[in-house]
């Protein structure tokens, strides 16, 4: 039989095909389908792979928060449990029983508030001083950061700090808000337990995670005996939180006028600006303006203190704002007329172009309307 001579192969890419080469790449198809689909399944197992989810743990990867207190869910003895439900009622006794039954003195609750600090919170002394007889560690923290320590400064437990200070850098131990012993002292205005930790070296200049200091949290609470010591101390009278506050600008936003003139007495800066460049005047008329009118009219004794010192009516926020602007916004007519009387100027406009005419028509202000578009040359914005 005669041999046919092969075909010379087509153009077209229909015997490329058919020979197993690629028109496009001209190389040969691999397989029953070809190298397009190995690519395409290749795609689709790097997607794959990017889906998965994160590695264990053990892996090296770190499980979702919710997972890992699951995780760290203590397992409990019976006695456990009773140790923990004597701490929780204040039962030293049924705590004694159950510490001799072999109760784990580090036991920790289903918040993962260890014994301690549970009995430290609620100012046990007896308690505590039976959990570090039966080796308890002192320096043990909920999973929210939690100290004994730190729980029992900020109640104000004096007997239960002095079991716990068994050394004196214990006396700066930080909980989860960055706070030491003395701050959240000074924050409750426990006057002995600041008078303690001042004896114990504790510092005056530490912060939180504000950037608060024991003087700023203590003028901001009103605590005035509390500020006279810090500042016996020499805490400075100028420090700033992270937002440039001073103490005398928080205890003016909160209307604390004995605290003020206190620290003014000090020559804290009355002029001083925070970092949006409010001033004291701006807090203290803002902290006003959250108070029922009955309550702020027997409060207003602060603004007459800080104009007494040089206060400066028209002082302006970064964007623009005065103190009779945050007055009209809020809707306070008593402040407005006020500041008003003490020669604020309602034609000041600030970073969009609005007075405080302005601002209280956006607010519907109709009281504080009425007292500004007489004293106001400037037209509302808007108007014809």
């Amino acid at each position: 039989m005669t041999r046919q001579p092969s075909r010379a192969p087509r153009t077209d890419g229909v015997d490329a095909r058919r020979s197993g080469r690629s028109r496009c790449f001209g190389r040969p198809r691999i397989g029953l389908r070809g190298a397009p689909w190995l690519c395409a399944c290749a795609a689709l197992c790097a997607a794959a792979a990017l889906l998965q989810p994160a590695p264990s743990r053990a892996d090296g990867g770190q499980k979702p928060r919710s997972s890992r207190k699951a995780d760290q869910t203590p397992q409990r003895s019976p006695a456990d449990e009773r140790l923990l439900e004597a701490v929780r009622t204040g039962d030293a006794h049924g705590a004694a029983v159950a510490l001799q039954n072999g109760a784990d003195a580090g036991a920790r609750d289903d918040t993962g508030t260890p014994a301690i600090v549970r009995a430290a919170s609620q100012g046990r002394a007896d308690l505590v001083r039976l959990l570090l007889d039966h080796k308890a560690d002192r320096n043990a923290s909920s999973w929210y950061g939690k100290l004994a320590i730190t729980e029992a400064a900020r109640g104000g437990f004096l007997d239960v700090v002095k079991l716990l200070l068994d050394t004196p850098g214990r006396v700066e131990m930080r909980d989860s808000s960055h706070s030491t012993p003395l701050i959240l002292a000074a924050a409750g205005g426990h006057e002995a337990l600041v008078a303690f930790l001042l004896a114990r070296q504790a510092s005056v200049k530490a912060v939180d995670d504000s950037g608060a200091t024991a003087l700023i949290v203590a003028a901001e609470h009103g605590h005035g005996r509390v500020c006279e010591m810090l500042l016996e101390r020499k805490a400075d009278i100028e420090a700033a939180d992270r937002f440039g506050r001073t103490a005398l600008m928080r205890a003016a936003a909160n209307a604390h006028e004995r605290v003020a003139k206190l620290l003014i007495e000090r020559r804290a800066n009355v002029r001083a600006t925070a970092k949006d460049n409010g001033t004291a005047l701006h807090d203290a008329v803002v902290g006003l303006s959250m108070v029922p009118a009955d309550l702020r009219a027997r409060r207003i004794g602060i603004l007459d203190l800080l104009f007494e010192h040089g206060a400066r009516v028209d002082a302006r926020r970064d964007d623009g704002s005065t103190a009779l602007m945050e007055a009209a916004e809020a809707g306070c007519a008593d402040l407005v007329r006020y500041l008003l009387d003490k020669q604020a100027n309602p034609d000041i406009v600030d970073s969009q172009g609005n007075t405080a005419l302005d601002r209280a028509i956006l607010r519907q202000r109709t009281d504080v309307q009425a007292l500004l578009r007489p004293v106001t040359t400037r037209k509302p914005r808007g108007s014809a």
